[in-house]
């Protein structure tokens, strides 16, 4: 679990429970275990009784307005919506003078709301304004509430109403619901850039608002619960603009407002509820599963029935937790539970789950027929709410397909799948997809691969498609960060920076209107208003044709901004040519079923098949070789013997059904998912270890690594450029710590375990340079960049950088276009790892001034401007064993490759530092001194030499290092 987002659930839960307080000071792990206990208290029951026990005490004959007030007031801290109502209702009747009407009547209107149906609301928004006209904020509440509807002309109408009201000076309170309004108005028309900005600015202005107020103030207590509604929308906010760390330091804010004025359980839920759809939508099923069984159990706790929206909503997005984590019978029970809550009750129905996520868990579960019937009635849903070319509809028709598929296999069903999922590929979804989309998406393209592998057809169009949906599986995690990161870095472009914010902002709207028409189309014929839906039709066409013709613009002005960011599916056709005969493509896709792999070389035609072991196979085999290999600090005479019989078996089960393609090959692009990018494809062994050694893959092949397909055809596509004169510059052994108060470990290995836990403060969301003084520094970095520099001729009083020199800004001042060799030797470190860290990113000197940024960003690094052979990423774990640290790489390879380089130079695990030193320096030293030899060969003949000289024939000193990009 990443670092930022596990300290900001703590400072969550340090809020919503007595459980999660104690929880603060556990690990991410033991958290989840403690919110996943049945009997954990989600609330103080004995404060929640208290409350209902003072609003069950009898009415005095002579309640007066300070009664009804306080009473209310614990009516709300009780959290029980039917407790406010019986309040408001008894207040209303009791109390005469017109002030406290009008207070009681707009509160029973904001209930109305905010818990029952929105056509009632509006009916009592109207009747208030009647009674009460005047007051400006009501006409904008009420606009708000049409523009829920849909219906934009009722809502300009009641907006017109107000603004011709308002006269200055404006209060504040006046201001903040003016504002509220606008951002309403944003978000429908998918402005979500200034629906940001005014959300902030109301958040000014509710504390603002607040601070003004005295406790004698009827209005008090409402305006200091403002400040907490505030912060909640701008969550929000941020999480339709699809910016999930902002949104999860705001709902932070929101939590520590809320606890500073004591909030109660609808608070409480709010923030709860908040976090687990933020985390549900990064793919941090666990937490988000264990944030919605809280939330379950509070709603339970505050009396809420089962089958109200909340509760309802609360399994639904249960459901989606757990097939998330792929445990598909749990979703199904839950879906059952909420079949029998529904029953034949229309509305209920629409709050048990999308067809979508039911037909998953029926379809993983063996059930095909009710999965076919689930998916088959949501894609005629999305048909006639969103056409035959939205996303979502292609997605569903995919699954329907894939499902029948299942059920008999089928030739034509086959093929039309295929169609499906080509289309699948090539659709705008107008939104950035969340996390359980990639889980639906992987579903359907497995079922594809493996359907195509038991068919067994050599059929070049369908094998294929295969190959570019195994590439979009791998791409779907990297690709969003390492687009959002390449739209940051040209932002200031005149040019390709206007067309990729008009980008953006077309794909909100397209997003706003696509929302627009789905909620018309979802009333009944009798209730849709025809001329709203015919004008949301229009402008969904006019929003689609200008779309078009941006990306349109952006791909013929802009051709490399474009390969890197729009995703455009990969082509055999295109690899084929780009190969030599000397070289082999192979491209390998676990799955939950078969690992699928694909053969490409310049004059066979490509092979496809697929292996018995699965992605969960996979994983326990290469933990396996890891433990022989990722030893840490233990002396090299305790190395454990490498495990030779599970390379062995890995090499069988995936490579050597390929041997007749490979033969006469002396190179091998290896594009690896999962696992199997944890560890380097030079340590396979071909056959029975004999007297004579080990048979390594590496003895037959120069290896290099690939994190996809679109980047290797990128690298290959580039245009020839004049090779750069200057050997090297180096970067190295940073420091971290400003002051230089950390002592520097002395030890040979590097290890990152400190980094993540680099915290001082649980509830700050920014990097601090007392936090950043935690990185554990790298002093033998200095010792490997020299002898790099040595090696290569370098001076090393100019081409080194080390300690306070080592910096970000080093780095973007110094001119980097004529260097042949870079290198960074420091930590690559992903998003979470530190508090705000969004993207992949290395860490360099820590600045003088609080505030500024030590480290070097995804968007910084594509801003460089490289003509670099290659790059080394020489530190701790840079393609760790964790999974997560593999995409960093991915994205840091293509953020430099797009910046100029040729190829990395990365590890799998913490170097020893002499023999790393004997490895990076013998690998420059044949580069350099032998024109012929390429990247990739130079790297093997220098890991031969180790082997063969005995002292470091250990893979874990020679083989912790892989090129990854362009090995020629």
């Amino acid at each position: 679990m990443r670092l930022h987002q596990t300290l900001v659930r703590v400072a969550l839960c340090t809020f919503v429970s007595a459980v999660c307080i104690m929880a603060c000071h556990l690990a991410q792990a033991q958290l989840e275990e403690v919110l996943n206990q049945p009997t954990a208290p989600a609330l103080d029951k004995t404060k929640i009784d208290e409350l209902r026990a003072q609003l069950a005490q009898p009415v005095p004959a002579n309640a007066t307005r300070a009664f009804w007030d306080e009473r209310y007031k614990t009516a709300i801290q009780s959290g029980d919506p039917v407790a406010r109502r019986l309040v408001i209702e008894q207040a209303l009747a009791s109390l005469k003078d017109e002030s406290a009407q009008k207070y009681y009547f707009a509160e029973k209107w904001y209930l109305t709301r905010e818990f029952a149906n929105p056509i009632d609301a509006l009916a009592l928004g109207e009747q208030y304004l009647q009674r009460w006209p005047g007051l400006s904020s009501n006409y904008f509440i009420l606009a708000r509430d049409y523009l829920a509807t849909q219906n934009l002309e009722r809502a300009e109408y009641w907006k017109n109403k107000g603004e011709a009201l308002l006269k200055p000076p404006i209060p504040l309170s006046l201001q903040n619901s003016r504002v509220k309004l606008d951002i309403v108005f944003a978000q429908a028309r998918g402005q979500f850039e200034d629906a940001l900005k005014l959300s902030k600015k109301r958040v000014e202005i509710a504390d603002q608002d607040a601070a003004t107020r005295k406790p004698t103030d009827s209005y008090y207590f409402l305006m200091q619960r403002s400040r907490f509604y505030v912060r909640l929308s701008l969550s929000g906010a941020y999480r339709k603009a699809g910016l999930l760390a902002e949104a999860r330091d705001a709902l932070a804010d929101a939590a520590r407002v809320a606890q500073e004025l004591s909030l109660g359980g609808t608070e409480q839920l709010n923030v709860l509820t908040t976090q687990g759809w933020l985390d549900l939508a990064a793919g941090n099923f666990s937490a988000a599963l264990a944030a919605m069984r809280l939330s379950e159990s509070q709603l339970s706790t505050l009396g809420s029935p089962d089958t109200s929206e909340a509760a309802m909503s609360s399994r639904a997005a249960q459901i989606s937790a757990l097939e998330g984590l792929g445990r598909f019978d749990e979703a199904v029970s839950i879906g059952k539970k909420l079949d029998g809550l529904a029953g034949d009750n229309a509305l209920l129905q629409k709050r048990v789950g999308s067809g979508m996520s039911r037909a998953v868990a029926f379809w993983r579960t063996g059930d095909i027929k009710r999965a076919e019937i689930s998916i088959g009635d949501a894609a005629k849903s999305y048909l006639e709410r969103y056409g035959p070319d939205h996303y979502f509809t292609l997605r569903a028709q995919a699954m329907l397909r894939a499902i029948q598929l299942q059920r008999q296999p089928d030739p034509l069903l086959l093929a039309e799948l295929g169609t499906l999922c080509t289309k699948l590929l090539a659709a705008n979804s107008t939104r950035d997809p969340e996390a359980i989309d990639q889980v639906y998406r992987r579903h359907i393209f497995e079922a594809y691969l493996k359907a195509l592998a038991d068919s067994g057809s050599r059929d070049l169009t369908s094998i294929n498609t295969g190959f570019q949906l195994a590439d979009a599986m791998r791409e779907s995690r990297v690709g969003k960060v390492v687009t959002e990161a390449a739209q940051r870095s040209v932002a200031k472009q005149t040019g390709l920076g206007d067309l990729v914010k008009r980008q953006t902002d077309l794909k909100f709207a397209l997003n706003a209107s696509y929302e627009n028409l789905a909620i018309v189309m979802s009333r009944s014929k009798e209730e849709r208003d025809e001329n709203v839906l015919a004008d949301l039709r229009k402008t969904l066409q006019a929003q689609q044709t200008e779309q078009l013709q941006v990306e349109k613009d952006i791909a013929t002005r802009y051709p490399e901004f474009n390969q890197l960011t729009a995703g455009t599916a990969v082509q055999l056709t295109d690899t084929i040519r780009l190969l030599n005969r000397s070289e082999a493509l192979i491209s390998i896709q676990p799955g939950n079923d078969a690992t699928y792999v694909w053969v490409v070389t310049r004059d066979q035609a490509p092979l496809f098949y697929a292996s018995k072991l699965t992605e969960a196979d996979l994983r326990e085999r290469v933990a396996r070789l890891r433990k022989t290999l990722d030893v840490g600090d233990i002396p090299p005479s305790q190395i454990p013997p490498f495990d030779t019989t599970t390379a062995a078996e890995i090499y069988r089960e995936l490579l050597a059904p390929a041997q007749a393609q490979l033969e006469g090959r002396s190179s091998l692009i290896v594009n690896a998912a999962g696992p199997l990018g944890q560890i380097p494809f030079a340590t396979l062994v071909t056959g029975p270890v004999t007297a004579q050694g080990v048979p390594w893959l590496l003895r037959r092949y120069a290896i290099t690594h690939m994190s996809s397909i679109g980047a290797f055809q990128a690298l290959r596509q580039s245009s020839f450029r004049t090779p750069a004169t200057h050997a090297f510059i180096g970067f190295g052994d940073p420091q971290f710590a400003a002051d230089k108060t950390v002592v520097a470990q002395t030890n040979g290995t590097r290890a990152m375990t400190q980094l993540r836990a680099a915290r001082s403060d649980d509830t700050a969301p920014l990097l601090t340079l007392r936090d950043y003084a935690r990185v554990p520094p790298l002093p033998e970095t200095r010792d490997e960049i020299l002898a790099i520099a040595k090696a290569l001729g370098a001076d090393t009083k100019t081409d080194v950088f080390f300690g306070k020199a080592a910096s970000r800004t080093a780095v973007l001042n110094t001119p980097l276009a004529d260097i042949q060799i870079i290198a960074f030797s420091t930590h690559g470190l992903m998003s979470g790892d530190l508090p705000g860290l969004t993207q992949p990113a290395l860490a360099l000197a820590a600045p003088d001034k609080e505030g500024d940024n030590p480290l070097l960003l995804l968007e910084d690094i594509m801003s460089l401007k490289l003509n670099a052979d290659w790059v080394i990423l020489s530190a701790c774990n840079t393609a760790a064993a964790d999974g997560q640290a593999s995409e960093a790489i991915s994205g840091l390879g293509r953020g430099f490759f797009y910046a100029g380089a040729r190829a990395l130079l990365v590890t799998h695990w913490a170097v020893e530092s002499e023999s790393a030193k004997e490895l990076v320096s013998g690998t420059f030293k044949r580069y350099g001194s032998d024109k012929s030899l390429s990247r990739a060969e130079a790297l093997r003949r220098a890991q031969l030499d180790m082997i063969d000289g005995k002292r470091f024939s250990h893979p874990f000193f020679w083989a912790p290092y892989a090129l990854v990009g362009d090995g020629g």
